[in-house]
């Protein structure tokens, strides 16, 4: 959205771009991969939908393999704009401290904020978070006094039909409209979409085959991952047990499962909130769905936890 806004404004093409670090593709100091062939599978495909999804609104993707740092100059010419989500945690930052240098100040870069619940400009505490409290619980009943309780308690509001959640959580963005993100004109992308044999590994690594003995298929993106949340909240009620079930071992539907789906922001938290609070209205609110909201406050607390350190 905050592209297709600054290309309106600048008259400036708005280029979508994806980069496939290779230091992401090779063994760590303990022999293990950095990605391994499942997780870089599930990148993949949803690289491959995010690509599809981008040329309906007449726009496309670029994916590049290559170290960020060498790869995104070379894209920016003097008095561009870059757009990245803003990152906490220590190797993100260190690429974005590459990215920064290597364009030595030719391109204005804009952060925008992302991937938890509540936007961080919207929380009570000091803009550099030195004031957020260090306990989630604490954290938890500052931010939303909605989910505000005691430890291992529920609110007292979720109980049967919500009617309305009061909830501070924004709204979901509304999709990009056709024509919003004019290409440039002067680039050529290719046509064929990323194979398993251009992904950066250091050694010979073949693409996993999936296996009819997995609880769940795990497929990346937005699709999948709607599919997913559609079959969880009302194909099943399974939300509705989430509680008494969240602790399984074994089977596909013991937890929503929709953690690899939030990490690649093929979902945003955003829009689970948003479904949940309609399936409150419809069905019922519980100690379970409250649970699944409290699960994800848990992934905001940590990454304002790392933001704040």
């Amino acid at each position: 959205q905050r592209a297709a806004v600054l290309a309106k404004e600048k008259g400036i093409p708005a280029l979508p771009v994806y980069v496939i670090d290779p230091r992401l593709f090779q063994r760590t100091r303990r022999g293990t991969w950095k990605t391994g062939p499942f997780r870089a599978l599930f990148l993949l495909q949803s690289l491959r939908v995010l690509r599809r999804r981008l040329c309906k609104v007449g726009s496309n993707l670029l994916v590049k393999v290559g170290r960020p740092e060498e790869v995104l100059p070379s894209l920016l010419g003097d008095g561009s704009y870059l757009l990245t989500q803003q990152e906490v945690t220590s190797e993100e930052l260190a690429v974005d401290g590459g990215v920064r240098e290597a364009l030595g100040g030719r391109a204005v870069w804009e952060y925008c904020w992302g991937s938890t619940l509540f936007h961080k400009d919207d929380l009570p505490f000091r803009p550099d978070l030195s004031d957020a409290p260090d306990v989630f619980t604490t954290f938890k009943n500052a931010v939303e006094p909605e989910l505000a309780a005691r430890v291992n308690e529920v609110p007292g509001t979720f109980q049967g039909k919500k009617t309305e959640s009061k909830m501070r959580v924004r709204r979901c963005l509304p999709d990009v409209e056709e024509g919003s993100l004019p290409l440039p004109t002067d680039l050529e992308i290719p046509e064929v979409e990323l194979a398993w044999a251009d992904l950066p590994y250091s050694e010979a690594v073949e693409e996993p085959v999936p296996t009819e003995k997995a609880a769940l298929q795990f497929v990346g993106g937005e699709e999948e991952a709607l599919k997913r949340l559609k079959y969880y909240l009302w194909d099943t009620d399974f939300i509705a047990k989430y509680f008494d079930i969240r602790n399984g071992m074994l089977g596909g539907d013991y937890s929503t499962k929709l953690a690899a789906w939030l990490t690649l922001g093929c979902i945003s938290p955003r829009k689970i909130f948003e479904e949940i609070s309609r399936y409150e209205k419809a069905r019922t609110s519980s100690k379970s769905t409250y649970w699944v909201l409290f699960e994800l406050m848990w992934r905001d607390f940590f990454r304002f936890f790392a933001a704040k350190h």
